[in-house]
């Protein structure tokens, strides 16, 4: 048993007090913010990021034999990397992201400019107790990007549909 708590002891001590305190490890993030996507389908995402987050290509790598493909893409404040890899496909279910979420000026004028897009309008809900207005979208492959503004007392409590 003492050599248990030895050894908790020197992992502790080797960790350092701020590792084990109550105090952020990171502080205060900075743009560009990053994410990194895998999907089965590299230029259908790299499309579709594109077009909904105003992107640009940095670089299009991969390996000669198509085994894997990395491409970059980096808009205002933001980094995207789409990639595919076979470690990725062989796990079966391992692609993409559960969710990830940015600030947006308007999530409303956002709203605006996929229904004439797509011809259907996202629901923008609001959610009251964090004071933010929020707009989810569905990536090709499924995965949930969510923007969100802030609400502003002049706007309505209900889920708000056009």
């Amino acid at each position: 048993m003492s050599s248990i708590v030895r050894t908790l002891g020197l992992v502790l001590a080797l960790l350092g007090a701020d590792a084990v305190s109550a105090r952020p490890w990171v502080r205060d993030p900075r743009p560009p913010q990053y994410f990194a996507v895998s999907t089965g389908d590299v230029d259908r995402s790299v499309a579709w990021y594109r077009q909904v987050l105003d992107l640009r290509i940095l670089d299009d790598t991969g390996a000669e034999n198509e085994r894997f493909r990395i491409v970059n893409l980096k808009g205002d404040g933001l980094l995207l990397e789409i990639l595919r890899h076979p470690r990725h496909e062989s796990r079966g279910g391992g692609r993409g992201f559960f969710k990830v979420g940015f600030a947006v000026k308007d999530v409303e004028r956002v709203a605006d400019r996929v229904e004439r897009a797509t011809g259907e309008r996202p629901d923008v809900v609001n959610d009251e107790a964090r004071g933010n207005f929020i707009l989810q979208l569905k990536d090709p492959d499924g995965n949930t990007l969510q923007l969100f503004s802030p609400s502003e007392p002049s706007r309505s409590k209900k889920k708000r549909r056009r």
